[in-house]
């Protein structure tokens, strides 16, 4: 593994080595699961001073699993979503003191697929999970509401961009990228059945829900058209969201980094919304944290209106996460804990689907159904 790794960055370094960007070193980066990531670190400064870029090269497997194969094609559309947000207006629109954008594609080379990204304004950057993990309750509640809130502001302003009808040529471009969408179905709604024979005591009473729900999302997104799927970013949750590694106050003004757009595709928003909510929630869930769902609140406050289908749906979406991805999340938890996680998740699906109010309002969930 290691000299495989060792391959990739003299490939890296190579492909480089006429640009602009080449690198007197190439740091690797932890955190990311699919690419291979690194802090370069530049032979000569550019004209705008910078020193340092975030360099992304993608194989076709999982950088943490390579017998999990992928297309290379992803690197191609992120490419393209940055590109295209560089017309975004409200990039780098500042929030209550937080201001968002998305990184700058500054090179790309098909070749080899290889992108070059700019780097975090600060140099001491981390993701917003990591964040709340390490400052857990310093973070005040007025903090994580301002984040939250500023969190979901940007991504309804890039939801409206991106599918008003002056994007049409962004939306034609990443309808290209169908194959992630195809994954994110997958691993969330078709994995959801699957899981069952993982906790068939907690699931198995639950797979006629389970099936209807695959079937019915399904042939919801894949059904849909132009003018009914709608773009999105694909992968929005905590660890693609860079912030200073500094505790933060609402005062403080702050850059904020969206980055790893590879799975932007059109699907629906539901996606986006969904997967931010059950990571933030999982924080508080799993290490009592009050920050992870004092962020989730604000974060929808802060998108604003939601219509009352989609809102079901998004308690469904939790509830698969929960189910696939937070029981598989290394040192979380006890067993007792991943099973009370996986037995969340049902409950959240299953009430979902039957837009039990009841239930939600019983179980605290009614800020996600209620407008």
């Amino acid at each position: 593994m290691a000299e495989f790794q060792d391959a990739v960055a003299e490939l890296v370094q190579e492909s480089l080595a006429a640009t602009p960007y080449a690198c007197k070193s190439l740091i690797p980066l932890s955190g990311g699961s699919s690419n291979y990531l690194y802090h370069g670190n530049l032979m000569e400064t550019l004209p705008d001073g910078t020193t340092v870029v975030i360099i992304k090269h993608t194989e076709p497997h999982l950088f943490s699993n390579k017998n999990f194969k992928l297309t290379t094609t992803r690197t191609f559309y992120e490419s393209q979503i940055l590109k295209y947000l560089t017309a975004f207006p409200a990039q780098s629109v500042s929030c209550n003191n937080i201001t968002i954008s998305t990184p700058k594609l500054l090179h790309y080379d098909a070749s080899t697929n290889t992108q070059v990204h700019t780097h975090h304004p600060s140099p001491n950057c981390t993701n917003l999970k990591s964040y709340i993990l390490k400052y857990h309750t310093a973070i005040t509640p007025s903090t994580a509401s301002v984040i939250g809130h500023s969190l979901g502001n940007w991504l309804k302003k890039f939801h409206s961009w991106a599918n008003s009808p002056a994007q049409s040529e962004v939306r034609e471009v990443m309808e290209g990228n169908h194959t992630m969408r195809t994954l994110k179905l997958a691993i969330n709604y078709t994995n959801l059945v699957t899981m069952i024979d993982s906790f068939p005591k907690i699931l198995g009473g639950s797979r006629v829900v389970f099936e209807n729900v695959e079937k019915e999302m399904l042939a919801w997104i894949n059904g849909g058209t132009e003018g009914t799927r709608e773009l999105i970013h694909g992968d929005f949750w905590c660890g693609n969201v860079l912030l200073p590694d500094t505790l933060l106050y609402p005062s403080t003004p702050a850059a904020v980094f969206i980055t790893d757009h590879e799975l932007s595709h059109l699907s629906t928003p539901i996606f986006d919304l969904a997967q931010m909510c059950a990571e933030l929630y999982m924080l508080t869930f799993f290490k009592s944290i009050p920050a992870g769902k004092e962020v989730l609140t604000a974060f929808i406050e802060g998108y604003g209106p939601i219509e009352e289908d989609k809102r079901w749906r998004m308690l469904i979406y939790i509830g698969c996460h929960l189910i696939c991805w937070g029981s598989r999340t290394t040192g979380w938890g006890s067993m007792e804990q991943l099973e009370a996680c996986v037995e969340l998740g049902r409950d959240l699906v299953v009430n979902g689907w039957e837009r039990n109010r009841e239930w939600c309002t019983r179980e605290g969930w009614a800020f996600l159904t209620e407008d």
